[in-house]
């Protein structure tokens, strides 16, 4: 099983293409700043999902290394390596739902 970040690595070229291709078919009617804002944030959200993926599965390869040579089985460092990644998911579904089940609105009130 491989990471988030891993699995959509396909993004990394997709956001900023699909940044340019909205600023050149909207560029006029999306004005000025929020075309900017448009490709800053395409281009920064390619370059977390590289930086996520990259320190990830370093981490990961460090980690299982010290674990292996400190005499754990491979099974017992792939299923520990397998655990947080579950258990971060875990924690973030039960304990931060904080707008699970509201509309739109009632979430931005500025709109």
């Amino acid at each position: 099983m491989t990471g988030f970040f891993i699995d959509h690595l396909w993004l990394v070229p997709v956001l900023p293409l699909f940044g340019a291709l909205v600023i050149m078919v909207l560029g006029r009617r999306l004005g000025e700043p929020k075309a900017g804002w448009l490709a800053s944030f395409m281009t920064i959200g390619s370059f977390l999902i590289t930086v996520a993926a990259l320190l990830g599965g370093s981490i990961g390869l460090v980690a299982g290394g010290i674990l292996v040579d400190s005499g754990w089985s491979y099974g017992t460092v792939m299923l520990s390596l397998v655990a947080g990644p579950v258990i971060a998911s875990l924690i973030v579904w039960f304990r931060y739902p904080e707008t699970a089940h509201l509309d739109l609105d009632e979430i931005s009130h500025d709109l």
